[in-house]
């Protein structure tokens, strides 16, 4: 159990640290994405697959992640945004990846969850 939180927690970090310069990179702006943006540009570098629905609700809107992911039960966009807040952003779920703030949480300052 322990292990797959840290895990998780690994590969949340990596989609925070990665993804916003190459889905700028791939599709240029600072979104909001696409599903199909989100998960080929994670498939296309070869990050890791098992969360993609937690970069999905990092990097679209509400509603095209509501409509991408209706038919998937135990997801909701709310949910995944808020433990990505509470793991990297203090809890607030109104975070923005291009402030790029998060960095500063994890490098030394003691923040850690879980």
């Amino acid at each position: 159990m322990l292990f797959t939180k840290f895990r998780k927690k690994r590969v949340l970090k990596s989609y925070l640290e990665k993804l916003p310069l190459l889905l700028r990179k791939d599709y240029g702006g600072v979104g909001p994405y696409t599903v199909g943006q989100v998960t080929n540009t994670v498939e296309r570098y070869g990050l890791n697959r098992e969360y993609v629905a937690y970069a999905c609700a990092i990097f679209m809107v509400k509603e095209h992640f509501v409509v991408a992911y209706q038919h998937e039960p135990g997801i909701a966009y709310e949910d995944l945004k808020q433990e990505v807040a509470d793991k990297f952003f203090f809890g607030n779920a109104n975070f923005s990846t291009v402030d790029r703030g998060y960095a500063a949480f994890d490098s030394g300052s003691g923040f850690d969850s879980d």
